[in-house]
């Protein structure tokens, strides 16, 4: 994954939390909102919940290895 396909502001993790619509399944939950750029940027929020800081980096690495795998149209902010 790309530099300019992350989210890492504070306040781009909040626009999207507020604005943004949810989708929740089991453990995993996906907030998405429309950019309006041409790429799309992922974020990821693991919490305190799942384990200690080892385990929550090692799934915050998992994810993003799916979504560089996994191309997604351009134009969305994603939070999982």
């Amino acid at each position: 994954m790309y530099q300019n396909q992350r989210l890492t502001k504070s306040d781009d993790f909040k626009l999207v939390q507020r604005e943004g619509c949810r989708y929740t399944d089991g453990l995993l939950t996906l907030v998405t909102r429309p950019n309006g750029l041409n790429a799309a940027r992922f974020g990821f929020s693991v919490g305190k919940w799942l384990g200690k800081a080892v385990v929550r980096n090692t799934v915050k690495r998992r994810l993003k290895e799916v979504s560089r795998l996994y191309s997604v149209q351009p134009g969305w902010d994603l939070v999982v």
